[in-house]
């Protein structure tokens, strides 16, 4: 479905050059649950911005169905930390969620229906007539999910969106997220540097280098059944194992910068 070719990103320019990315190749399939993980700085937000179109690479392309990206698209929707400010205050919960076929020109007894049955899906029917101003975080971010099955698009990008949530509220939002993957099959491309976050619900998982010229490791691919849990057999050496290979990757950009 979607496939980056020789990416590379370079800021600056002349002596002040620095490169983020270096020959990224990715391939993603439809309905894959994928995770971006690495330590801070190494241009995991950097290559979904990549994806979304907000920014272009430096060299390679994107393709997204054969279709090179060339900027933003309804077919990808992203997902940042504070869910409250890509969501209109004035708007209650059916509104927000109504407002992307409004944008269409869906009609309003249609629009009515799609807002019912997302908020519904993401647990928020009691809460339709409520401003984002009266909610938690975590429904602030089930709204979000509503608004965005409600324009239908191929993929999420989330760049850390429940990093900013209690622990309790994020595990919650992992099996809200789950669930609405496995109901929907959207291709997800979710940006973390928490490695259980991670292990929880990817398919795949794809480690960034430290940067500069950050780089992609071999995919893991996660075989473990779901729902998955910390206690789960299998969860505990797979944690070890990615957390080894962070290791060596910051140890190695250490010795390079010394």
């Amino acid at each position: 479905m979607l496939q980056v070719q020789n990416v590379s990103k370079v800021y600056g320019g002349f002596d002040r050059e620095y490169t983020a990315l270096e020959k990224i190749d990715l391939s993603i399939r439809e309905g894959e649950f994928l995770c971006l993980l690495g330590p801070s700085g190494c241009g995991k937000s950097t290559l979904l911005n990549i994806l979304a179109g907000f920014e272009r690479p430096s060299s390679g392309r994107v393709l997204l169905n054969g279709v090179e990206i060339s900027g933003p698209g309804h077919d990808r929707v992203m997902f940042f930390q504070d869910a409250g400010s890509a969501l209109f205050p004035w708007l209650d919960c059916e509104e927000n969620v109504e407002f992307g076929l409004r944008l269409k020109g869906v009609a309003k007894a249609q629009r009515r229906e799609v807002a019912a049955r997302y908020l519904e899906t993401v647990g928020l029917s009691q809460h339709r007539n409520k401003f984002p101003s009266e909610l938690s975080g975590g429904m602030r971010q089930r709204l979000q999910i509503a608004r965005a099955l409600a324009i239908e698009p191929a993929m999420f990008l989330m760049d850390e969106p429940f990093a900013a949530l209690d622990a309790l509220t994020r595990r919650n939002m992992h099996r809200v997220l789950v669930e609405i993957w496995m109901a929907t099959r959207k291709t997800i491309i979710f940006v973390t540097h928490d490695i259980s976050e991670a292990i929880t619900m990817a398919d795949r998982i794809v480690i960034m280098t430290q940067g500069p010229r950050s780089r992609l490791r071999d995919p893991i691919v996660i075989e473990l059944s779901r729902p998955r849990t910390p206690a789960q057999a299998g969860l505990g050496a797979l944690y070890n194992r990615i957390e080894s290979i962070i290791g060596e990757e910051q140890d190695r950009a250490g010795e390079a910068a010394s």
